[in-house]
């Protein structure tokens, strides 16, 4: 066999070679970046949650706030209906 040949068939297995490992380092960096991805969608999942306790713990707190104040505003109410002793 020629030389020129066997350099051309070791040039091409080089590049075959090459062109796996390439794909290879592509497959991992998408996988890598993929998870990424998901850590940080997780992550903002989980922000949300936070915000929507927060939220939820906000509406509680209103909800008493406005059952103490009826209670204050029929505690007025009533005092004003009693008719003054006299």
């Amino acid at each position: 066999m020629r030389p020129e040949i066997r350099v051309a068939l070791l040039l091409t297995a080089a590049a075959c070679l090459l062109a796996v490992a390439a794909d290879w380092v592509v497959e991992e960096l998408t996988s890598e970046e993929q998870q990424a991805s998901a850590a940080t969608l997780e992550a903002d999942v989980d922000a949300l949650q936070a915000d929507v306790d927060t939220l939820q713990a906000d509406a509680e707190t209103f909800q008493a706030d406005a059952e103490i104040f009826q209670a204050d505003a029929d505690a007025l109410q009533a005092d004003a209906e009693v008719p003054p002793q006299g």
